[in-house]
């Protein structure tokens, strides 16, 4: 099986941009069974024999891993686990450091058991898929939640406190018609906060999930910039020191809780348009705050800023974007905070 390059990955150290052309379908999607983990990503002849595992070379000069998965969600997670075995157990470990020391084994096994009942009555694809790391990666099922869901915990801990070695975290862009040279869509973001966490580091990932849209993530799991073949595109960029102020909104959300990184690419696995993901993010329950930037090919784009269950929901335009929509680590709308703007100055516009 030979397939022609899957995208432009553009990456700088730690930094992804992501490009979603009018033409992206899922019709390229392999037909490879499911529990293969091979693929052709490339036509150059170096690339025959492809094991599933490539470098990506980046900007800066260094390289980072994409892994590719396909089929099920119990076979992508199974592929997912035995190719990130190591970043798993790295993340699992960083996690446990933080937040579970004090636990015993008893404690843990109740809190991680709720958890994957709740998956698996209310969101069996995501139970379906952890049962599969835990089987590729040679883990328990309680282990996997924490290796993939317990990230947010992980860089909620690293990302909400304020450092004063780190002015500013991420930011997000997301351009299109006037704005671009062909007026394709375009969607980037870099990721700066990780780079203090290289335990928690994963690769890149391309997955063709038998019930879904095929999606490019930077980080795999834990990354912050999602495309999908549909052209909907999905950064993040963090909020540090935010938080809601007095009189903000908070919504009750009864929708599942998945870990905020890989609640973006779950979304880019289900949702064809930008109104379907923000509907779909924003009935999802998280600990992040920051901006989540939403856009696809027909030019519809929105941020979502949120803290907790707490969220604004803000369209291209409403403070004078023309086919583009751009955010750092601050909040514009109003009825939000402004703590952000003290701890970190540079990210002020």
């Amino acid at each position: 099986m030979k397939r022609k390059a899957v995208s432009a990955l553009c990456c700088a150290s730690l930094c992804l941009s992501m490009l979603a052309c009018a033409g992206c379908s899922t019709e390229n999607a392999p037909n490879a069974a499911s529990g293969d983990t091979s693929a052709d990503v490339a036509s150059t002849p170096e690339n025959q024999g492809f094991d599933g595992v490539f470098d990506a070379t980046v900007n800066a000069g260094n390289a980072q891993e994409v892994v590719y998965v396909n089929g099920s969600w119990f076979d992508m997670g199974r592929q997912y686990g035995s190719q990130q075995k190591e970043q798993l157990e790295n993340n699992w470990a960083s996690v446990m450091a933080l937040i579970y020391t004090e636990a015993d084994d008893a404690a843990y096994n109740e809190a991680m058991g709720k958890i994957l009942k709740h998956y698996e009555e209310d969101e069996p694809a995501v139970f379906d898929f952890l049962s599969g790391i835990a089987d590729g990666a040679g883990i328990s099922k309680e282990d996997a939640v924490v290796a993939v869901m317990g990230s947010s915990v992980l860089n909620y801990d690293l990302m909400m406190h304020y450092d004063p070695e780190r002015s500013k975290t991420c930011m997000n862009v997301s351009a299109w018609g006037n704005m671009t040279q062909d007026g394709h869509h375009l969607g980037g973001a870099n990721l700066d906060a990780i780079s203090a966490t290289p335990a928690a580091m994963f690769s890149g990932m391309i997955s063709y999930p038998d019930d879904g849209y095929a999606v490019i993530a930077s980080g795999g799991l834990q990354g912050n910039a999602f495309m999908n073949s549909e052209g909907l595109i999905i950064t993040y960029a963090g909020g540090p020191q935010a938080s809601p102020s007095e009189g903000a909104e908070v919504i009750d959300r009864e929708g599942t809780f998945l870990d905020t990184l890989f609640a973006y690419w779950y979304a880019a696995t289900k949702c064809a348009t930008a109104d379907e993901a923000v509907k779909m993010l924003t009935e999802t329950e998280w600990i992040h705050t920051g901006n989540i930037n939403v856009s696809d090919n027909n030019g519809n784009a929105y941020l979502i800023e949120q803290k907790d269950n707490a969220f604004v929901v803000r369209k291209a335009g409403d403070y004078g974007e023309t086919d583009y929509l751009i955010a750092a680590n601050h909040f514009k709308d109003e009825s939000w905070m402004n703590d952000s703007y003290e701890a970190y100055p540079d990210s002020e516009p």
